[in-house]
């Protein structure tokens, strides 16, 4: 649970730089599309947080496992959203 926690916190940092880069630095960008982007990084990162600390099933290992593996699975989708989300407005693959 702590690994999974760090690594939430490592990708919601990397894409917030990589956004919050591409609203101060390439020129053209529309910065209230990026606003709306860096919002929606820190809600995906709270909400990962928020059910990382908190499995369904705690009684059956079986059911937690399952649990994380999909909240991996969620979390995957989330980022290549925010990360084609970052590229759309960026200009450029971000990836």
């Amino acid at each position: 649970k702590k690994e999974l926690k760090q690594t939430i916190n490592e990708i919601a940092s990397e894409l917030f730089v990589e956004c919050l880069f591409c609203r101060l630095y390439v020129p053209g960008v529309d910065t209230q599309k990026a606003d709306v982007i860096l919002t929606k990084i820190l809600d995906m990162q709270a909400d990962f947080l928020n059910r990382a600390s908190r499995p369904d099933g705690k009684n059956s290992q079986k059911l937690v496992k399952a649990y994380y593996k999909k909240l991996k699975e969620n979390l995957m989708k989330k980022v290549e959203e925010i990360i084609s989300d970052i590229t759309e407005f960026g200009g450029k693959d971000k990836s």
